[in-house]
């Protein structure tokens, strides 16, 4: 947060920048006139009780770690309790940004005077991470830990960032975001015993999904085989049909009339000679020859 505390005894105009307003405080006023804001323009801060404060309006983000090796030097990190009294800790990101009317901002600047209106980051780093705590100890209540490691994580998060936001929205101070910064951190028994659950989880499903294949492929093969039986009964039904359909068409009637059929074959190879010997009784008696 860009702050700036000017005190101008000379009366020298200074620009205010884009993106930021002028906060004026002439502290020898009476309350309801001893602030006054500037969003554009030109201003002159003078005078032994007067105070100017250049406020930034864009949006910024804070990290509250664990590791001292980021951000500040001290653990920041923040711990929240589920439903089953059990403490997790988490590193957790927010976005603010100043916004509202000149009122809003005034009423912020009045109500947090400690913290400084133009030094927003004390006042997130103090009275809303304090909050944060509180939002997500509340949203907490209904869930085990296992369930904040696991399924419901944005939940809970989700939950606090509402809470936030309708806290201090109508004092001007918009919570953009609040989001888990890596992962949930667990007692140490808790760990040890959800990763072995999750272990043994995990190795049931590998043998169900293996079970699940054997079955699958003995499944398969009865139903390869019955499909076979099937064709091969079917295939001999259609046979049987077929032979005795065949069968019932042999009557007298198609019987003489193949006889017909094969004599009347015969005499169209007729060559008009007769047999010149026949037989009879088991001998051949020979004919007489013809003359043409």
């Amino acid at each position: 947060m860009l702050s700036l505390l000017i005190m101008l005894f000379t009366g020298c105009a200074s620009s205010i920048p884009p993106g930021s307003i002028m906060l004026k405080v002439d502290n020898n006023a009476a309350e309801d006139s001893r602030y006054n804001i500037s969003r554009s323009g030109t201003y002159t801060c003078y005078g032994l009780y007067t105070e100017c404060y250049l406020i930034d309006l864009t949006e910024h983000r804070i990290v509250w770690n664990k590791d001292i090796t980021e951000g500040n030097p001290f653990d920041e990190s923040i711990t929240f309790s589920g439903s089953d009294g059990q403490a997790v800790n988490v590193d957790v990101s927010t976005a603010y940004q100043i916004l509202g009317s000149d009122e809003q901002i005034v009423a912020l600047a009045r109500k947090y005077t400690a913290e400084g209106i133009h030094q927003a980051d004390n006042l997130v780093n103090t009275r809303v991470r304090d909050a944060t705590r509180d939002s997500l100890n509340r949203c907490a209540q209904t869930m085990t830990v296992e369930q904040i490691y696991g399924e419901r994580r944005s939940e809970v998060f989700d939950c606090a960032l509402l809470m936030l936001q309708a806290q201090y929205e109508p004092e001007g101070l918009h919570i953009e975001r609040l989001n888990l910064n890596g992962a949930v951190r667990l007692p140490a028994t808790i760990q040890t015993s959800m990763e072995a659950r999750i272990s043994m989880t995990a190795d049931a499903d590998r043998v169900r999904r293996e079970v699940d294949k054997v079955t699958a492929e003995g499944e398969k093969t009865i139903a390869a085989a019955t499909a076979a039986a099937e064709a091969t009964r079917i295939q001999s039904e259609a046979q049987a049909t077929a032979d005795k359909l065949r069968a019932s068409a042999i009557t007298p009637e198609t019987l003489r009339l193949r006889e017909l059929e094969i004599q009347a074959a015969a005499i169209e190879k007729w060559n008009g000679q007769l047999p010149v010997s026949t037989s009879g009784q088991g001998m051949f008696i020979p004919l007489p020859a013809t003359d043409k």
